[in-house]
């Protein structure tokens, strides 16, 4: 009786650990489309309005500033000068900050610090949110999760859990895409200006030995 209570309380101990740091409770109606109570796509302006009615602090766009930011999503990444960054939930020391990213001002990713906690309780946690996850061996260190559907991307790294929009793929396609696109134009100005060249040469050739 005694262990079971023992059990009991642990358990209750790691749940509140978790509604503290930012996750949420293992559901079927668990958020697939955004984190917790904000869905990717919400404004700043409305994601500070749920994060006050959540008792937590207003987006700060300014201690966070830099010209390009860059949103990974661990099978790639997508670079913008773009890409807002507002922080909420720091410490007192300014550290452990909960990052959100917005591109065009609309929500496409959370960025949540892992902190002091266990690192393989985060990743179990993870796993009874999104069953169909896995948990994957990396060789350059820890093991981490990785879950992914038509909506989002959700996966860990050491310092933090990363919810991620699918449209933050689609858009680095697309960059990627027009960057093959210039590419492949370029080296065809470089192919014809080449053709040219050589033809010019045989010409000359060909005119020298009739000479």
């Amino acid at each position: 009786m005694l262990k079971s209570k023992k059990i009991l309380v642990t358990a209750l101990l790691i749940l509140g650990m978790f509604f503290t740091h930012g996750y949420a409770a293992p559901s079927e109606d668990v958020n697939k489309n955004g984190w917790k109570f904000l869905t990717f796509g919400m404004s700043a302006e409305q994601v500070d309005h749920l994060l006050e009615q959540n008792v937590m602090s207003a987006l700060d766009f300014k201690s966070f500033a830099y010209r390009y930011y860059t949103i990974n999503y661990l099978a790639g990444y997508f670079q913008s000068d773009n890409i807002r960054v507002g922080l909420s939930g720091c410490e007192t020391d300014g550290g452990n900050c909960k990052k959100f990213y917005f591109i065009d001002n609309k929500l496409v990713a959370v960025q949540v610090p892992i902190g002091n906690q266990d690192r393989s309780l985060v990743i179990e946690y993870l796993k009874q949110i999104y069953p169909a996850g896995s948990i994957q061996n990396n060789r350059y260190g820890p093991k981490y999760f990785f879950y992914y559907d038509d909506n989002i991307i959700v996966y860990n790294d050491t310092r933090d859990v990363r919810y991620i929009s699918k449209e933050v793929v689609k858009m680095e396609n697309a960059r990627a895409a027009i960057e093959r696109q210039e590419e492949e134009k370029e080296q065809k100005n470089i192919n014809g200006k080449n053709f040219l060249k050589t033809t010019e040469n045989k010409k000359k050739v060909k005119r020298a030995k009739m000479h």
